[in-house]
């Protein structure tokens, strides 16, 4: 499961859901936050995957099939 976690500042939910997650190898998380008015933190997901912004279209993925 991926899981896009966007934030305006800095909250402690984000320390509190990452830190819930990061043993869980099923779940990918990528945060964007606003750490001030012009800059962003991001943390997780594919290296460089929101290098040139969010996708315009949803890409949607059938569950495999065993």
């Amino acid at each position: 499961m991926r899981i896009l976690y966007i934030e305006g500042e800095p909250r402690w939910e984000y320390k509190f859901i990452r830190r819930a997650m990061e043993d869980d190898t099923s779940i990918d998380l990528t945060a964007v936050v606003r750490t001030t008015q012009k800059q962003t933190y991001q943390q997780g997901g594919v290296d460089g995957e929101l290098v040139d912004g969010f996708p315009r279209k949803l890409k949607v993925s059938s569950p495999s099939t065993a």
